[in-house]
């Protein structure tokens, strides 16, 4: 039977032994440390998670050198989860594959903040991934077991960012001429932004969007959703709704792997997504098109009032861009590592546009995305 404890204050503990006592209040004290998280379940990064903090408070007098050692979780009981696998942490972006120690002065405090690198889960989306941080003392005063949990994510919703262009084509030479085809881009003296917004559906299929609203929808039950146009949002609640909108693409265009010229691919880290977006030489968008210009209007305007039509080629050309986007596993120099591949993907970005001039263009760089919404379906008005 375990002993009674008359005098807390004064007895010495084994550790080894139980013991029962009668306590006013319960008190919060792990032995000589005090260990905090940020996350009420343990080290839990669930589905989207990308730290959790951990605070270890040294309570004595004394230097107390504690020791992290990661460790695989039993196989779960029947009716539960299946673990897929031990949950892959990082520490100050490195692997954490075997012992950690970390020296807290007397009355001092140590944060270390855990991440998780998503990259290297591989299970299916949803699988449970779980594993534990025993925590142990240079004194062999505590061994406390703390619980890893997370879920392999889904790339599926809204992502908004920008594409960092900072190497493209030159056809002007030093004295002001033209000039041969370079090689490969040069770097620009100034990189340029261009907004992007893409849209991954639950089933995987990848939109570039020229705009999106995200609001309480129109359809029945008036759900909060993604739409294309403002017609699709319900009409008392606009002003809660929100637009985002990526200027340098035509306007009112989804352009999936169902729209003309090559595209292929997925987003996934790894992966790369070619896009095509066209823009026929009778379009508004068009940058050679010009209404109001009577040589740019695509309109042949004679003497005896007839305004025939023309065709491609003779006042404007159709330009394609060739969007590819590939995802990397990790984030480019200089950019957090912090939910890479869950909350922040991106990579390396080019572009090849024919039609803007008898050459042909690329243009590269860097672009990063982050996750707007987590809806998965995208409502197309037309």
């Amino acid at each position: 039977n375990p002993l009674q404890v008359f005098s807390p204050m004064l007895e010495r503990l084994d550790r080894n032994q139980a013991y029962w006592f009668s306590a006013e209040v319960v008190g919060n004290f792990y032995a000589p440390l005090e260990l905090s998280l940020s996350s009420p379940g343990g080290v839990d990064f669930g589905r989207t998670g990308s730290s959790v903090t951990l605070m270890i408070r040294n309570r004595t007098a004394a230097v107390v050198t504690v020791t992290i050692t990661p460790q695989n979780s039993d196989t779960a009981p029947a009716n539960q989860t299946t673990i897929t696998s031990s949950v892959p942490l990082t520490l100050a972006g490195t692997p954490v594959a075997g012992p950690i120690s970390e020296v807290v002065q007397p009355g001092g405090i140590v944060e270390l903040v855990f991440g998780i690198d998503r990259a290297a889960m591989t299970g299916a989306a949803g699988s449970f991934y779980a594993s534990l941080l025993r925590i142990t003392d240079s004194g062999s005063l505590m061994d406390v077991h703390l619980p890893v949990t997370a879920l392999k994510d889904t790339l599926s919703g809204l992502w908004a960012g920008d594409i960092t262009i900072d190497h493209v084509d030159s056809r002007v030479a030093a004295d002001g001429g033209a000039t041969a085809p370079q090689a490969t881009p040069g770097a620009v003296p100034r990189p340029f932004p261009l907004r992007t917004l893409l849209h991954v559906a639950d089933d995987g299929r990848a939109s570039l969007l020229s705009q999106v609203y995200l609001g309480a929808l129109a359809n029945a039950g008036n759900p909060i959703g993604l739409c294309t146009r403002e017609a699709g949002l319900k009409q008392d609640a606009k002003a809660t709704a929100l637009r985002m909108g990526a200027a340098h693409l035509p306007l009112n265009r989804v352009i999936d792997d169902t729209s003309p010229g090559t595209n292929t691919g997925t987003v996934a880290l790894g992966s790369t997504l070619v896009r095509t977006i066209t823009v026929p030489f009778n379009d508004p968008s068009n940058p050679f098109v010009h209404q109001y210009h009577p040589d740019h209007d695509n309109r042949d305007a004679r003497p005896d009032g007839t305004n025939t039509a023309l065709a491609e080629g003779v006042e404007s050309y159709t330009v394609t861009r060739t969007c590819s986007f590939t995802f990397t596993t990790s984030p480019p120099e200089g950019v957090s590592s912090a939910g890479w591949g869950s909350s922040v993907i991106g990579g390396q970005y080019s572009e090849v546009i024919r039609g803007l001039h008898k050459d042909v263009l690329t243009g590269t760089g860097t672009f990063i995305l982050r996750r707007a919404s987590e809806i998965g379906t995208l409502t197309v008005n037309h």
